[in-house]
């Protein structure tokens, strides 16, 4: 599996992902915006397993999306996306990277162990839960 950033012609593959393993799904017409926007960056596995989006404004980078196809997970494409987006933060000069993970999300863990930290809470953000914020100096 490789690791690409995404391309106009990704925009389908991508809103398939986001509409079958995103609670709060973009619209087809937004993540075509953000795949060719200059403060965005979307990756994806070349595969079509799983993809990342994240915007970049000044020293913040904030991941909008992280989603795997459930037959994948557990294999470290969820990693190997996510190292990817803070290689492209950093390459953009961004020192801090957020996101928000409902609480009850197992990708929880993965975010810890790559250094996140929870920085705060949004109640009700998500039709099932709560929010995490959490941070990462890069």
């Amino acid at each position: 599996m490789r690791i690409r950033r995404a391309t106009a012609d990704d925009v389908d593959t991508v809103y398939r992902l986001e509409q079958a393993y995103i609670e709060c799904p973009w619209s087809r017409e937004d993540i075509g915006a953000a795949i060719v926007g200059e403060t965005y960056v979307y990756l994806i596995a070349d595969d079509g397993a799983g993809y990342a989006g994240m915007q970049v404004l000044y020293e913040d980078a904030e991941i909008t999306n992280i989603a795997v196809v459930p037959d994948r997970r557990g294999q470290g494409i969820g990693g190997a996306l996510l190292d990817a987006l803070i290689g492209e933060a950093r390459a953009r000069g961004a020192t801090r990277l957020l996101l928000e993970v409902n609480e009850q999300n197992p990708a929880m863990r993965l975010y810890r162990e790559k250094g996140f930290a929870p920085i705060a809470t949004r109640k009700q953000y998500y039709k099932s839960g709560t929010a995490v914020v959490m941070a990462k100096n890069i």
